[in-house]
């Protein structure tokens, strides 16, 4: 799982650094990639404006549903075009959201309230999130403004951010140094995001999310990194809430059962955690929001006549 880690930091990793990171042939990265590919754990290697860039706003709402299926309850809320993530374990969901203001929020609340059948319902505000590496989300973004040409380069990318510079050059008609010249411009100045679409259910395994609280006065980013070099690739990613003080979640996976729940006495044994809660996830529901919509607009988008 380290090399989805990698792939999760930056898609567009040449498989030379992607071998150094993991001490391994080049070779092997590649294989390795492949195999992953054909398996389909790594669905798609995308490219999207960053969250910065829009000043988009992520949110997490979870609660247990009431239907009678759950996975068809997150179907449901894929038609709404805030919609991101949908995890389900048992009558349990955990919805990933992408808002373009903070305003927003009330709305999908009401909106998940009906579609989902639930009336008890947790709002986490992330100040780091999932959609993107925790690392690369807290860059500083650099006061660039993105052109018609900006945005028809991070639509070529969107669904396979691993093309070659002469293919996307080729594509939109550029030179491949126009192409290169843009494309290190925008990741400089932290506007386009690189990241991966997985599906660990495509391979065996568990996935399980684990909620966890901390003792106040603990250093929380700390503790994440002391848990990450602990687990290590069992980690798919993690953060804390802006607005529970000692809240934390991470999205983890296991190779067996027993490993889950080596995991998870690892955690609970920690004399750092208060309380601790881990949750299976039999199903993982993925959606196109307002954001990739956006991208395509823009990409159309004529020039103004002056």
């Amino acid at each position: 799982m380290r090399i989805c880690g990698l792939l999760n930091t930056n898609s567009r990793i040449p498989f030379r650094d992607l071998a150094e990171r993991l001490g391994i042939s080049v070779q092997a990265a590649h294989k390795r990639v492949k195999v992953l590919t054909d398996t389909g754990v790594l669905r798609h290697f995308t490219a999207n404006i960053s969250l910065k860039a829009l000043n988009a706003v992520p949110a997490a709402i979870s609660g247990h549903t009431k239907a009678a299926s759950a996975d068809e309850v997150a179907i449901g809320l894929g038609k709404n075009e805030f919609s991101a993530i949908v995890h389900v374990s048992g009558d349990f969901l955990s919805v990933m959201i992408l808002l373009r203001s903070i305003g927003d929020l009330d709305n999908y609340v009401e909106f998940v309230k009906k579609e989902a059948q639930m009336e008890d319902i947790s709002i986490f505000l992330p100040s780091t999130m999932g959609f993107t590496n925790l690392e690369r989300q807290n860059l500083p973004k650099e006061d660039l403004v993105l052109t018609r040409l900006d945005y028809r380069i991070i639509l070529s990318l969107h669904k396979d951010s691993r093309k070659e510079l002469v293919d996307i050059a080729k594509e939109l008609g550029l030179s491949t140094r126009t192409v290169k010249r843009r494309l290190k411009r925008m990741t400089d100045a932290g506007v386009i995001e690189f990241t991966t679409e997985f599906d660990y259910g495509a391979q065996n395994g568990i996935s399980s999310l684990m909620i966890i609280d901390l003792k106040p006065g603990l250093d929380r980013g700390r503790f994440l990194g002391e848990v990450k070099n602990r687990l290590g690739p069992r980690t798919i990613f993690m953060g804390a809430y802006s607005n529970i003080p000692n809240g934390l979640f991470a999205f983890m996976w296991s190779a067996s059962m027993k490993e889950c729940r080596e995991t998870e006495a690892s955690l609970r044994g920690d004399p750092a955690i208060a309380a601790f809660k881990n949750l299976l996830i039999q199903n993982k529901h993925q959606f196109p929001t307002w954001r990739e919509r956006l991208l395509e607009e823009r990409a159309a988008e004529m020039p103004r006549r002056k």
